[in-house]
């Protein structure tokens, strides 16, 4: 039977990925993540390679006294209140979601100058509830990523460099691609499988340093091949229906039928 095998979760979209032991879902996604994000001085997001050298920021959110700390690739720690102090802008992120943004204090904002060629400001979401940016969560299978691997006569592939917030064991090469329709069983929490995820450009990036490092998109055309519509698939997202806690080592319950009547997702 599938487990969860590890959680990727961060604070501030697009940096260096944590691994807790636990995390909350609500329908909007994983509580706390991806509440902050780095977008350009003219308020429109990072996109593609762009955002790369901020997979080298480490970044930690305290709720008890609302502060952000983000740990610099050169060592440099910078701290701040995460209580925004700019204006509200609208930002279209991935998908053509708008969400309403403030931004943070310019020591936080300034953290990434040098780093991304080009102004950019920290902001948090508006909404509290708003967790997440575009799908709520993903689930790769690391069986998946090994074959592939083995596949292509690689040692391995780092599994991270997908961004996927569930990370499972035990199920056979490609099999949670054969899941949408069906809900999950996780923990406390029941989800709806909805679509398999298209993979991008930001794959080709070592997940700690956003060098590209790794022909990622040739390996999954060659050694995974592409969908009937000509998309690279890797993995799964899905809705919740069910909110909760899912922790390590949580058995991956994977079940036909449709989800309870009256639940809202």
């Amino acid at each position: 039977m599938p487990t969860v095998a590890r959680l990727n979760a961060t604070p501030v979209k697009s940096t260096g990925l944590g691994h807790p032991d636990r995390i909350v879902l609500e329908p909007r996604g994983a509580l706390g993540n991806r509440e902050f994000v780095f977008i350009q001085d003219d308020g429109e997001r990072l996109s593609g390679i762009s955002k790369a050298p901020l997979m080298g920021i480490r970044s930690r959110y305290d709720p008890g006294v609302d502060r952000l700390t983000l740990r610099l690739p050169d060592g440099r720690v910078i701290e701040g209140d995460a209580q925004p102090t700019g204006p509200v802008l609208e930002v279209t992120f991935y998908g053509g979601v708008v969400h309403p943004v403030r931004v943070l204090a310019p020591e936080l904002s300034d953290a990434a100058a040098g780093l991304v060629a080009r102004p950019v400001r920290l902001a948090r979401l508006v909404d509290p509830t708003d967790h997440t940016i575009g799908e709520p969560v993903s689930i790769l299978s690391g069986d998946s990523v090994r074959a592939v691997a083995d596949r292509a006569g690689l040692d391995g592939i780092d599994a991270r460099r997908f961004r996927m917030l569930i990370e499972i064991e035990g199920t056979e090469p490609f099999e949670e691609e054969s899941w949408p329709g069906m809900t999950l069983g996780i923990g406390e929490t029941e989800l709806l499988v909805t679509r398999p995820v298209s993979r991008c450009v930001m794959t080709t990036m070592h997940p700690d340093t956003g060098a590209q490092d790794l022909t990622t998109l040739d390996l999954l055309a060659q050694h995974k091949g592409r969908s009937a519509d000509g998309k690279l698939n890797l993995g799964v997202y899905a809705n919740v229906v069910r909110s909760g806690t899912v922790r390590v080592g949580d058995r991956v319950l994977v079940r036909s039928s449709s989800p309870e009547p009256g639940i809202a997702f």
